[in-house]
């Protein structure tokens, strides 16, 4: 079975990069840079979101994952952030995500 995943980077070179890795190790994937995109492809059958928590403005990123939640409470939801601190992956994690990618 492959599996796939929805990547969320407004950084175009590193959803390149995270694409080019993913596909490597055999997952299929659909890329979005923006929140809008990617809002549009919320009831989209994913077996995983990777989302960049900041993407156009602070909390793009959260307010996708609670969208994402709205259409499928189960679907799981992965944070990409640079931000690093343990606080921000306690909240990350504490807000949904069900995992915190540094």
């Amino acid at each position: 079975m492959m599996y796939h995943v929805c990547i969320v980077e407004d950084d175009r070179n590193m959803l390149n990069i995270i694409r080019l890795v993913m596909e490597a190790s055999g997952f299929r994937t659909s890329c979005f840079g923006t929140f809008e995109e990617a809002r549009e492809h919320v009831g989209s059958d994913y077996d995983v979101w990777l989302l960049d928590i900041m993407l156009e403005t602070p909390t793009a990123g959260l307010d996708l994952m609670k969208a994402v939640r709205e259409v499928n409470p189960n679907q799981a939801i992965c944070f990409l952030s640079a931000r690093d601190s343990e606080l921000d992956k306690i909240t990350g994690l504490e807000i949904g995500g069900d995992d915190y990618i540094t």
